[in-house]
């Protein structure tokens, strides 16, 4: 990726930080950390709960460099010398390892349309390819999962769903013996996540200024 790069606004209009008249430059670069925040760290009596999803404090550091070349004029002669303004971004977010796993996911598509624009080979082909090698395993139980279905045996009980919506009703335990975490529980959790991933933001922040010698209070 590390190859020229046309710069747009928002709108999708050329950026006016790189202009064509002089050689300049622009360089972004974004770093995320995460830290797994459990929840029982949040409450004790949820380690007696079960959670589908895994929580994440995590924390964005983004950087926007771009640079103008300036004349310097010594005893020796003039020369270019390029100054330039940087731009530092800290975002706080709480995620869960399906939100990762979407962002990981979204990262290999623009991978895979750079690999589009510099071959030959086209990004179904590659999707395909990736698809096969990423999932053959999710893919192999699927239809390990569908066979098994069809050979249980079936049993039409004479009260239809009577006594499957009944056992439905008392079914309070999941399959790893735990009592599942309701939407309510599962949002304070992640109340309490972001919490901690915005005092994580709050403090690099501090530090970075401090690192940098830059008015804090």
């Amino acid at each position: 990726k590390l190859q020229m790069n046309e710069f747009k606004t928002k709108s999708g209009l050329p950026s006016p930080d790189m202009v064509a008249a002089f050689n300049n430059m622009q360089m972004q670069l974004s770093l995320l950390g995460k830290r797994e925040v459990k929840p029982e760290n949040v409450y004790k009596s949820y380690s007696k709960l079960n959670f589908k999803d895994k929580f994440y404090s995590c924390l964005e550091a983004e950087f926007a460099f771009r640079t103008v070349p300036q004349i310097l004029r010594s005893q020796s002669g003039s020369h270019y010398v390029h100054t330039g303004t940087i731009d530092v971004f800290f975002r706080a977010y709480s995620l869960t390892d399906k939100d990762l796993k979407d962002i990981e996911e979204f990262e290999l598509f623009e991978d895979m349309g750079l690999i589009e624009h510099k071959t030959d080979v086209s990004l179904a082909e590659l999707q395909k390819d990736l698809d096969q090698f990423l999932y053959e395993e999710d893919i192999k139980h699927s239809d390990e999962k569908k066979i098994k279905e069809k050979k249980k045996f079936k049993f039409d009980s004479p009260f239809g769903n009577v006594l499957k919506g009944f056992g439905e009703t008392f079914k309070p335990l999941s399959s790893g013996g735990k009592k599942e975490a309701s939407s309510f529980i599962v949002g304070k959790v992640l109340g309490a996540v972001n919490s901690e991933s915005t005092g994580t933001c709050v403090t690099a922040y501090d530090i970075f200024k401090k690192a940098h010698r830059m008015i804090t209070w």
